[in-house]
This record gives C-alpha cells, structure tokens and sequence, in this order.
C-alpha cells in the first residue's frame, strides 16, 4: 500500500528526532588544544591558531547543538592561547637564576615551584652578562653556561635572583649589562650566616629567596617598572 505525503513527512521527523535525542544523550568529545603545539613550538603555522579554534568548535556543535552555547565560553577562554600558536607554560612567575653549581641550582629552582618559574639559569657573572640580555629580549641566548631552565623565553623574567656565591661586584657586573632595563635584582645578604655549601645551604637560601620575592610581589615590583638591588 502507497504511503502518503504526509506519512513520508511524519516518518521523516521521526528519524531527526530520534538522532537528536540520540546525540544529546552521547557523551561530548574531549578536545585536545595541545595537538600540533609542539611541533609548532619554533615555526609558528600562519593560520593555525583560526583553524584549531574553528575545529574545535565544530566538533563541539556536531555532537550537541544544545549544549554549544555553554561549551562556547571555554572555548574561547583558551582563545589567547590558540592565537600564540603555543600552549603558554602559566605555572608561575618568570624569573631568572644565578648560581654557582647545577646540584644547588636543580634544588633550588624545583622548590622554587609552583609559585615561581626558573626559566634560565647561569653558572658565573660572565655568562650572566652575556646571556642575560637576551633573554629579556625574548630570545634564546646563543651559548648556554648551564641547561638548567624551562627555557620558555616568550615569558619576560620579572627578577633576576643572585645565589650566595654571588659577591657585590658580580652582582654590579651583571647589573650593568641590564642597566637599560627595569628589572629588580635579588642579591643573597652575606652578612647572614649560612650552613656550609650542600643541601642545608640551599634549603636556607631558597627560603630567603622565596619570602623576598613574595615580599616584592606583594608590593608590586614584579611588574616591570621596578629596578635596583634588593638584600633577601
């Protein structure tokens, strides 16, 4: 027997009702932001940045319109993120690190965390002077005293940190190849008695820091206006 037009019609509603309940009921996808970013680290892909968030949003429409609209607000949290090509690294505060061995330096710079960021990290005032300049540059030194560091460059170090094997004239010696840069320099106090050089020593010497560099945060001289030396 011939179906009507309207059964047709009827029949046809059926179906995209049943797909949309169907669809509601499926769990959403899970987005990665993360794909390509690292192969994009150094070469950043005209373009990409649009695609990823348009992708992104298209699989999030096609698995639940009705849920969009809320999915839409965390897309575009990440937005600043796509737009870089890069997934920032956001687990603290950017800062630099000298020091006069690797064993204190690899301590120091984990218990640093999360609160603070050792992006580079220099072995004498020399390679200081040198690499230092670059990296508030947002460039990646030419040659390395150490590899110590994140090494995440596009993030501008708000403290330039000094170890307690760092004496006034090392100290004023690095400051002057940062002297056109308004960057506050943390200097150990070596009036302050210290354990002997091992882990007791930079577990004391990290807790100093630390306190200093909250204190300056608090006071908001991390914030790229501030310059000089200051004692922890």
């Amino acid at each position: 027997m011939a179906r009507s037009q309207t059964q047709m019609t009827l029949e046809a509603a059926a179906r995209i009702q049943a797909t949309q309940v169907g669809a509601s009921q499926r769990p959403l996808p899970k987005i990665s932001f993360s794909y390509g970013f690292e192969q994009r680290r150094e070469g950043r892909e005209p373009g990409f940045a649009t695609r990823a968030k348009a992708a992104a949003i298209r699989n999030t429409r096609a698995a639940s319109p009705s849920s969009f609209k809320s999915h839409s607000t965390t897309l575009n949290q990440f937005s600043p993120l796509l737009e870089n090509g890069i997934a920032r690294n956001m687990s603290g505060v950017p800062i630099i690190l000298c020091g006069k061995t690797e064993q204190i330096g690899t301590g120091v710079i984990e218990n640093l965390k999360p609160e603070y960021e050792v992006i580079h990290f220099v072995l004498t005032a020399e390679a200081g002077a040198e690499e230092i300049p670059c990296v508030l540059r947002g460039q990646a030194p030419p040659t390395k005293s150490s590899g110590l560091g994140s090494g995440v460059y596009d993030s501008r170090p708000k403290a330039i940190v000094f170890g307690g094997g760092y004496d006034d004239a090392a100290v004023d010696f690095v400051a002057q190849s940062v002297a056109d840069t308004s960057i506050p320099l943390l200097k150990a106090d070596l009036s302050i008695p210290v354990p002997p050089v091992g882990p007791e020593y930079g577990k004391r010497i990290l807790e100093r820091c630390k306190h200093k560099l909250e204190e300056l945060e608090k006071e908001g001289k991390l914030n790229g206006s501030e310059s000089g030396i200051f004692l922890y």
